[in-house]
């Protein structure tokens, strides 16, 4: 399965509390091997054709949502918009880069 992580987590010195709960877990890892990392590096080549292939406005409400992390009050005022539309042309953004992400 392409992109798959596999999770390794450290059970030694987990002590049990009263709760049936397990208090000093050690926090999981994601550990990766050369054919994940080819498999994500695949995926994020399909993900930016994809994203060349949408709308000037998707693309740059995407990019400013989603990577760099503005709330759509924030694009709002940006775009002179109000954030409603804002939502709106994200939420068909997002479906649309959907769409095409299939496709390829």
């Amino acid at each position: 399965m392409p992109g798959r992580r596999f999770l390794r987590v450290s059970l030694d010195k987990m002590e049990e509390r009263a709760d049936g709960l397990h208090a000093d877990a050690v926090l999981p890892v994601f550990t990766t091997t050369p054919s994940v990392v080819l498999s994500l590096r695949e995926e994020l080549d399909r993900l930016e054709r994809a994203m060349d292939r949408l709308k000037p406005q998707y693309r740059e409400v995407l990019v400013l949502a989603k990577i760099e992390g503005l709330s759509c009050k924030e694009i709002a005022a940006r775009q002179n918009k109000r954030p409603g539309a804002v939502a709106m042309s994200l939420s068909r953004a997002i479906v649309a880069v959907t769409n095409i992400f299939e496709r390829i």
